[in-house]
């Protein structure tokens, strides 16, 4: 059986290295990287293809929902969990439309993260107990089975997401063409597109659909 590899992002070591002691107690898991910023962890990821990646949102030089957009842009086919201090659902839901597939809350029971890398590296998803898990799996299949804007969101592709994201959160145009390495051109072709779905034509609209949705960061 082969080990599932992972990568570590959290700018605190002490964090950090905690969690590569007890993860490669496992001898089905093992560390292959840490990273103390989302762009380290970028670089790392792009190097050594892990399974999984146990992502602190808080990070020092871009912000952690960003990132996971940006780690999924890279390799889709990446396990993205969430590390964090926030225990507000509304993270929950972010990291999940973002392209988490898990969220472990900072405090959490070890044994919590091994169950996560475990589930999501099988394809599922978890969440830290605390959150009802019913409510929401309930959340997320009703809202595509039942709400047109939400089948819409979840069509956009993985860089729309990223430039959705960062439209709503005020960046100008050149500084989303410098956060995710593309031309302004791209970004704006992006821009087009991802309206074009989601049947907007404004920010102002489009800031709105996400308040809705719970993509924006209070």
């Amino acid at each position: 059986m082969e080990k599932t590899t992972i990568l570590l992002v959290d700018d605190h070591p002490i964090i950090g290295e905690g969690l590569e002691f007890f993860l490669n107690l496992d001898p089905n898991l093992e560390v292959i990287g840490t990273a103390s910023n989302a762009m380290a962890g970028l670089t790392l990821l792009k190097k050594l293809h892990p399974n999984v990646v146990v992502l602190d949102l808080e990070m020092p030089d871009m912000d952690g929902l960003e990132a996971i957009s940006l780690y999924r842009g890279t390799d889709p086919k990446i396990s993205i969990i969430v590390f964090s201090a926030h225990t507000e659902e509304k993270f929950v839901y972010q990291s999940l439309f973002a392209g988490a597939r898990g969220y472990v809350v900072k405090g959490a029971s070890p044994d919590d993260l091994k169950q996560a890398i475990n589930l999501v590296q099988r394809g599922g998803f978890w969440v830290s107990t605390q959150f009802s898990r019913n409510i929401i799996e309930n959340y997320l299949k009703s809202h595509q089975e039942e709400d047109p804007e939400d089948r819409t969101l979840s069509e956009l592709t993985e860089r729309e997401k990223q430039v959705f994201r960062l439209i709503v959160a005020g960046k100008q145009t050149e500084e989303i063409g410098e956060s995710l390495y593309i031309s302004v051109n791209t970004v704006a072709k992006h821009r087009t597109s991802l309206m074009k779905k989601l049947g907007v034509d404004n920010v102002v609209d489009l800031t709105k659909l996400a308040i809705r949705h719970g993509i924006t960061r209070a």
